[in-house]
């Protein structure tokens, strides 16, 4: 697995929240998006404009985007904070075909299954995972440059 700093994955700073792409790229694409004020709290006990920011802000953004670059089948949605327990979102596209990328082979292996437990599904390396985050950069509106 990759060890690149968190930093170097940010996609884009929105009022509320950060959105980074995840440094496990078995699916293509996935990322989350992180409470900027770092708390640990229920999503659906944020104030309306949190969710707000999310829901009209981040979601409709990615989803836009990974249409545009990766046209996945559907997407799934994730806030366990069993780790990390800072409010934050998984977004995970899943596609039914194999994609390819950068010259990397994508393959969901059970595209209408919960996204875990991981198969053992190769990991593409940090330049791979680099392209990746610049392309969202550039598709996404006013992003991270």
């Amino acid at each position: 697995m990759p060890n690149i700093p968190f930093e170097d994955l940010l996609l884009k700073r929105y009022t509320h929240w950060d959105l980074y792409l995840h440094e496990q790229q078995q699916y293509l694409g996935r990322c989350y998006a992180a409470l900027k004020s770092g708390e640990e709290v229920d999503p659906f006990t944020l104030p309306v404009e949190i969710q707000l920011d999310f829901n009209v802000g981040v979601i409709n953004e990615v989803r836009h985007c990974f249409d545009q670059l990766f046209a996945p089948r559907m997407y799934n949605y994730a806030n366990l904070r069993n780790t990390w327990r800072v409010c934050h979102w998984h977004i995970i596209p899943r596609h039914e075909l194999t994609k390819e990328f950068a010259g990397f082979t994508f393959e969901d292996r059970r595209p209408t299954k919960n996204y875990t437990p991981y198969l053992d599904l190769p990991q593409p390396g940090d330049e791979v995972i680099f392209k990746i985050r610049d392309a969202i950069r550039e598709a996404l509106p006013a992003a991270v440059r």
